[in-house]
Formats: structure tokens, C-alpha cells, sequence
């Protein structure tokens, strides 16, 4: 059992650095928003896409190797008592996986921010183009209508 939660804590560990280097995207992401580098977005995109197949096939892992945690645990209802139930959650891996339960939940509100501001600015930027294509498209009447009117 002790291999499995040594196990457990490595993957979130994995976890949690996908989730820093994803939050240092999202930074450079902004940067790059901010500077209309398209291909600078681009290269993040496919950053980030990486980053999600690594976090999916970890998370799989992590909800796998839990399930089967839980069953070792479990695994003859009848006969477990609840202090022992309790006791096996009491190791010292349990307060490395409350560390990093809280690293993770940390990182996670970071991300949520990030994503928030990067989308602002995103909009932000829609309403510049849309401004900017509203006054091209007033000058480019004006146009007409002076050489229609033989100015």
C-alpha cells in the first residue's frame, strides 16, 4: 500500500509542475496578446495542447491508481473497522498529500485568474478591431460618396 501512495504523490507532484509551467504559458500567452503576436499565440496554443495530453494522461493515471487504492482499502467491507479505515489515512503520506492538495488548489486559483485577465484582454482586443474596422468602413463611405459627388 505504501508503494501506492508513494505512487499517488508522485503523479500529483507531475500535476502540480503541469499546472506551474501551464500558469507561465498563460503569463507569456498575455504577452503576447498584449504585443498582436500571432505567431507567438500560436506557439503557445500548441504548448498548451501538449500540456493537456500530459495533464489528461496523468489525471487517468491518478483517478486508476486512486480506484484501486480505495479497493485495497475496501476490499472486505464486512471486516474493516472504521478507526482501521481511518488509521490508513493517517500515515505520513497523508499530510505530504494535504500539501499538495493545497499546492494544487493554489495553482488552480492562479490559473482560473490568469484565464480570466487573458480573456479580458482578448475582448478588449475584439472591440479594438471592431472599432477600428467600423472607422475604416466610415472613411471608405466618405470616399464614395466624394467621388460621387465629383470632388
Amino acid at each position: 500500500m505504501d508503494a501506492r501512495f508513494h505512487e499517488l504523490i508522485r503523479i500529483l507532484d507531475c500535476e502540480h509542475a503541469i499546472y506551474r509551467q501551464y500558469l507561465e504559458l498563460l503569463s507569456e500567452h498575455q504577452r503576447y496578446l498584449a504585443n498582436s503576436d500571432t505567431g507567438g499565440i500560436g506557439r503557445i496554443i500548441e504548448k498548451t495542447n501538449t500540456l493537456a495530453e500530459q495533464a489528461i494522461s496523468l489525471e487517468n493515471s491518478r483517478v486508476e491508481l486512486i480506484d484501486d487504492i480505495s479497493s485495497k482499502m475496501v476490499s472486505n467491507l464486512d471486516n474493516i473497522a472504521l478507526s482501521r479505515l481511518l488509521e490508513s489515512f493517517r500515515c505520513q503520506k497523508f499530510a505530504e498529500l494535504e500539501l499538495l492538495k493545497e499546492k494544487i488548489l493554489e495553482m488552480h486559483y492562479q490559473l482560473t485568474t490568469q484565464n480570466v485577465k487573458n480573456d479580458k484582454m482578448i475582448e478588449q482586443s475584439f472591440k479594438v478591431i471592431n472599432h477600428t474596422m467600423t472607422i475604416i468602413d466610415g472613411n471608405e463611405r466618405q470616399a464614395v460618396e466624394l467621388v460621387l459627388k465629383g470632388n
